[in-house]
């Protein structure tokens, strides 16, 4: 009976870890798993002794000597999954799975006052990974700044996750159909949640007032009106100002508090910051249950968030012609190199040769003449000094991952 139990106990180890016994490891040293990162790349290094074969979310990686393997993770925002197999010449694979999260954050957000954090940055990073709200090719948020109508539209469509399917025809006359805004704008419209300053114009750039947005989120997101009272819970806004339900709505709801927790002002008549915009939009319920699962390591880490890999390029042969060259300023060496790359062709960025040994550039670029191979030939000149020569291939793709390769080549003197 306690040798069937121990045989049950074997079998019920071996078939629960997902790596099985097998003559090998497998480690990664980096990235670690559940790691926070603003780069949008990050290199995968690690090693798999005894593995006949790796793969990394499902591409073909090369082992160098020891098992060691390098690759790039292309990360996207929010959540990203590395998932390494290796294969071993008995049949067993053993596999390692690394979660990321890629947040987008902005200059001016990490160091706003003397180098101190915006007070929005927690909402603001959030909401831009989760694509809601985007900032500026050069990387800034300018959470200061005024938000526009435009802009604010954008924002509510995503964050409401409406379909933007392209108008045929222009939405307003400022708002042509050709806009990269104009599938969110006519999408706002078209569900009532927002109108044009006119029927001819939309005001695509013109600030939006605190109270003007307030009452689109209101509108979007179903939230129920407030009567207002006598007692109002801002001193500026009264029974006579616009939208004065849509902020009481959005007080008692908690997506607005006034310009800060001291103050009973609301300043509807303000333009709205960005910053503030941000802050609105995140304290929607559906917008605040988005943002804990983005954090949520347990959740939605699966094969449909691998992220891209990039893997380095192989050299699958090296070759000198001939491999003996007389230094006599006439004798030409060929050089030929096959070079191969899991993303393909187009994905490798340079091969170069270094000719130092050879009195030649350390650089010199090899031109592809077919599918894969890339040839250099040169002269070598009767200056050059006789003997056993060392020249070094180098390929690089377009994520900066190089691998090299030598060849040997004897020179001698001219008779």
């Amino acid at each position: 009976m306690k040798r069937f139990i121990a045989t049950i106990f074997l079998f019920t180890l071996i078939n629960a870890s997902s790596s099985s016994f097998c003559q090998g490891n497998l480690k990664v040293t980096s990235p670690v798993d559940m790691q926070i990162t603003e780069t949008n790349r990050l290199y995968i290094i690690g090693s798999s002794a005894g593995a006949k074969r790796l793969y990394i979310n499902g591409i073909s990686a090369d082992l160098e000597n020891g098992g060691k393997f390098y690759a790039v993770a292309i990360l996207k925002p929010g959540k990203n999954l590395i998932r390494v197999v290796a294969e071993y010449p008995d049949g067993a694979k053993l596999a390692r799975k690394i979660r990321v999260l890629r947040v987008v954050n902005f200059d001016d957000v990490k160091k706003f006052y003397d180098s101190s954090e915006h007070w929005a940055k927690t909402e603001i990073v959030s909401l831009s990974t989760l694509g809601i709200i985007e900032g500026y090719p050069d990387n800034n948020f300018k959470p200061m700044d005024s938000v526009t109508r435009g802009e604010f539209a954008t924002w509510t469509v995503r964050a409401k996750g409406l379909k933007v399917p392209a108008p045929r025809k222009d939405v307003y006359f400022d708002v042509p159909k050709e806009h990269w805004r104009a599938p969110y704008i006519k999408a706002l419209v078209n569900e009532g949640y927002m109108q044009g300053s006119s029927k001819e114009e939309f005001n695509i750039n013109s600030r939006i007032k605190r109270n003007e947005a307030t009452a689109v989120v209101v509108k979007a997101f179903g939230i129920k009106p407030s009567k207002i009272s006598l007692k109002s819970p801002f001193s500026d806004v009264t029974l006579s100002t616009d939208d004065a339900n849509s902020i009481y709505a959005a007080y008692y709801n908690g997506l607005v508090i006034g310009v800060s927790k001291q103050s009973k002002l609301f300043e509807p008549e303000r333009d709205m910051k960005r910053a503030e915009a941000a802050l609105l939009i995140s304290r929607i319920k559906a917008i605040k249950q988005m943002r804990t699962r983005l954090y949520d390591f347990g959740d939605g880490y699966d094969a449909s968030k691998y992220c891209r890999i990039g893997t380095k390029p192989v050299i699958k042969y090296a070759k000198a012609t001939p491999l003996t060259v007389i230094a006599d300023g006439r004798s030409t060496l060929k050089l030929s190199v096959n070079v191969v790359d899991s993303q393909g062709r187009s994905d490798i960025s340079q091969v170069w040769a270094n000719l130092s040994a050879i009195n030649g550039p350390n650089n010199a670029a090899m031109a592809e003449s077919s599918a894969g191979i890339y040839e250099l030939e040169m002269s070598l000149t009767s200056d050059l000094i006789p003997g056993r020569k060392e020249i070094i291939i180098k390929a690089m793709d377009k994520t900066g991952l190089e691998t090299s390769a030598k060849i040997n080549i004897t020179v001698k003197r001219p008779k």
